[in-house]
């Protein structure tokens, strides 16, 4: 099974601190989620505290909004240390795949690359 064909703009956030990424990243979610749109959230701790503060401070309903550390969907998408395209679709092919079954826009942040650049494994990182 393969992954919807994305006809949404991609983007790349650039901040200089985790804390206003996490602001960004929460007002990005919160804003589909009030839309009624699913969200997929796969972030390091820090962001994911951010999500949920943001989410709190204006009382928005969760809705379709799945949220994933990503330290640990790295752990299970990785063989040997490097991810694994298979495993990769298993885990977040598989949460993409729930979520946008609506035919609404489907809202995704991500910072899987991220931690494996932190890492110093760029080659996974540019794989992913």
């Amino acid at each position: 099974m393969s992954l919807p064909t994305c006809q949404a703009p991609h983007f790349v956030l650039f901040h200089k601190d985790s804390a206003s990424l996490g602001r960004r990243v929460a007002r990005y979610v919160a804003d589909a989620v009030r839309a009624g749109d699913p969200a997929l959230v796969i972030a390091r701790p820090a962001t994911l505290q951010q999500v949920d503060l943001e989410l709190l401070r204006h009382d928005t309903d969760r809705g379709r909004l799945v949220v994933l550390n990503a330290e640990s969907v790295l752990e299970k998408i990785s063989v040997a240390g490097k991810p694994d395209p298979h495993l990769f679709d298993a885990v977040v092919g598989s949460a993409v795949r729930s979520l946008s079954h609506e035919q609404r826009p489907l809202a995704v942040y991500g910072e899987v690359v991220g931690v494996l650049w932190a890492r110093g494994q760029h080659e996974g990182a540019l794989a992913v």
